[in-house]
């Protein structure tokens, strides 16, 4: 069995270019600054995140507020992304690029399919911020205007 630093070494001559280690480099040196932005979010110390979009954003309030509540799920799910992108366009063979993909590929995709939830309806709560899981998701924003708001059941029968 070969040595970690030798496999790195060979996977480094024979595949990964150059752009692909800029890319590792950048989500490396941005763990850090993701990290900060997680904590700031979790804890609420960023009172421009708090309430409704800036002008500027296009997609309005909804969107922005989904968002905001992404932004503790995304960071994982980058970090397990990034390989998994650089595994695949470098085309290594081997045990070891199988393993790391599925190490690397199934958070990935978890981490997708729980921001989709989070964002669309603001839920598992525990991957939410505390104060932000008491909003909506973008399901009951979007369409609370047809069916009425979904989180409070109404006594009133329907209309036919």
């Amino acid at each position: 069995m070969r040595r970690a630093p030798d496999v790195l070494m060979s996977l480094y001559q024979s595949a990964m270019g150059t752009s692909d280690w800029i890319a590792v480099g950048i989500c490396v040196a941005l763990l850090p600054a993701w990290a900060a932005i997680i904590g700031s979010v979790w804890h609420d110390r960023r009172p421009d995140l708090r309430g409704e979009a800036p002008e500027a954003w296009p997609f309005g309030g909804a969107v922005w507020r989904a968002g905001i509540r992404l932004i503790p799920a995304t960071g994982p799910t980058i970090f397990c992304a990034v390989p998994v992108m650089v595994l695949e366009r470098s085309e290594p063979d081997g045990a070891l690029a199988d393993v790391a993909a599925v190490v690397f590929g199934g958070p990935a995709v978890v981490g997708l399919l729980l921001m989709t939830s989070i964002a669309f309806f603001n839920a598992p709560k525990l991957l939410v911020a505390p104060h932000l899981r008491s909003q909506p998701g973008l399901r009951d924003e979007w369409f609370r205007n047809e069916r009425g708001a979904r989180s409070q059941p109404s006594d009133e029968p329907p209309q036919l």
